[in-house]
């Protein structure tokens, strides 16, 4: 994000664990590992446990090697000394790093909520609960203890920039500049150092940093997600997650820019920066090492997903194949229940919605499932009447006491009386009830 003039060649002493080519490529493929792994995890509108406590291992990963960076660069600025352009490499890093710890708090508060249409808002099944927010206070640690080093280092250095790493870089010292969004501003500029210091002081502060860096991302990406709510025909089952994804895709931005400008810094000064910058030392093996980790988490969690995660992906999959209609994509769901009154292959294919918990008997449940849903012959267009298959519907004895209220029924040969196959707490009331004569929501 700097630029050097023309000056005399190889008069920058050369730091291959801090601007390596190994530590850089090794930084960057981790912090887009973690961004590709978000996109996977809200893509469905559904974020269980499994992910993400993968992508807290990721982020924890990250943070821990950008603070031996940190802890590194300060004492290297401290004993030998570290030049400008250095320094500027490290605080580009840093804050890349640094986008983690937002990545796993937006992930955090959507983990085991979804979002389906006909639903109030609730917790998936098999999931029961979210994790309890103690699991986040590590990793949120850790990240506000990051960024309090960022702001160590970058309050010191904008603090004494004018002699900043003397010993370690041209005499005198070349007039480097911060390139902000394509312009490029001095780093003498006397503005640019107020407001860099202000920045980093109040970043210095464990906790609040977070705070206040968590607004300023989550804050415009809430504001813009309402407005792209009340300017769009957005669904309700997206429009909950729509701070989410421009949270994302603010963050996917933020690192993207400071590659990209880290990367044209490194090429315009290579130049200037002596032999062995590119040296394939310990340090940046290292690095390259590390990035073993999370991929081995990524593929041990692919190979040996969770049963109980499978089964409440394949819930949200087909209610929400029910709500918009899409019949074909339902249809590969009815082989998988198991329906007392169905008598396979030759079964009818049957529309449920979701309905609360009540405690009925055999009579009670036969006629208010009966009472409560529409008998449609969708093949044929006019409705069936349902006193023809009274007799059947009660002659199936349903076990009397605290039962889950069946399913209102849509089906070819007006089936009734379907236990679910999911636990009782999901069974929660609908906010709209789905009219199959109309296909439209009735409130």
């Amino acid at each position: 994000m700097s630029e050097a003039p023309l000056l005399s060649l190889n008069c920058i002493q050369a730091n291959p664990d801090i601007a390596g080519i190994g530590v850089r490529v090794a930084i960057y493929a981790q912090n887009f590992i973690a961004l590709i792994l978000a996109i996977v995890a809200l893509g469905d509108r559904y974020v269980s446990w499994k992910e993400l406590l993968l992508i807290g291992s990721q982020s924890m990963t990250i943070l821990l090697t950008a603070c031996a960076l940190l802890l590194s660069a300060l004492i290297q600025a401290l004993t030998f000394g570290m030049s400008t352009y250095h320094t500027l490499i490290v605080l580009n890093l840093a804050w890349m790093n640094n986008t983690n710890t937002l990545l796993y708090a937006v992930l955090f508060r959507y983990q085991g909520l979804v979002q389906i249409p006909g639903f109030k808002l609730s917790f998936a099944p098999q999931t029961f609960k979210s994790l309890p927010r103690r699991k986040a206070i590590p990793l949120l640690t850790l990240g506000a203890l990051h960024l309090s080093f960022v702001a160590a280092l970058g309050f010191w250095f904008w603090l004494k920039v004018d002699t900043f790493g003397a010993n370690s870089q041209c005499t005198p010292r070349p007039p480097l500049f911060l390139v902000i969004l394509s312009h490029r501003i001095s780093i003498d500029s006397r503005a640019l150092r107020i407001i860099s210091l202000a920045i980093y002081g109040v970043c210095a502060i464990p906790g609040i940093n977070l705070m206040i860096v968590g607004g300023a991302v989550y804050g415009p990406s809430a504001l813009c997600s309402w407005l792209l709510e009340k300017l769009l025909p957005i669904p309700k089952n997206v429009a909950f997650f729509l701070p989410g994804y421009v949270t994302l895709a603010v963050l996917i931005g933020i690192n993207v820019v400071i590659a990209i400008d880290t990367e044209t810094m490194v090429h315009q000064t290579k130049q200037f920066v002596q032999p062995g910058e590119s040296q394939w030392t310990f340090g940046q093996t290292l690095a390259i090492l590390m990035l073993v980790l999370p991929l081995k988490d990524i593929a041990l969690s692919c190979l040996g997903e969770d049963k109980d995660v499978s089964k409440t992906r394949e819930r949200i999959d087909e209610e929400r194949a029910v709500y918009r209609r899409n019949w074909r994509k339902w249809a590969k769901f009815v082989p998988t229940r198991d329906w007392p009154n169905v008598n396979w292959p030759n079964a009818p294919l049957t529309v449920r919605a979701p309905r609360p918990i009540t405690a009925y008997s055999s009579t009670e449940t036969a006629s208010r499932s009966l009472s409560s849903s529409s008998f449609t012959d969708l093949r044929h267009g006019p409705p069936t009447s349902w006193y023809s298959r009274r007799g059947d519907l009660e002659s199936q004895q349903a076990p009397i006491g605290k039962l889950q209220q069946p399913l209102p029924v849509t089906n070819y040969n007006a089936i009734g009386y379907s236990p679910s196959y999911y636990p009782a707490d999901f069974r929660i009331e609908p906010s709209f009830v789905y009219d199959p004569h109309t296909f439209r929501y009735l409130s």
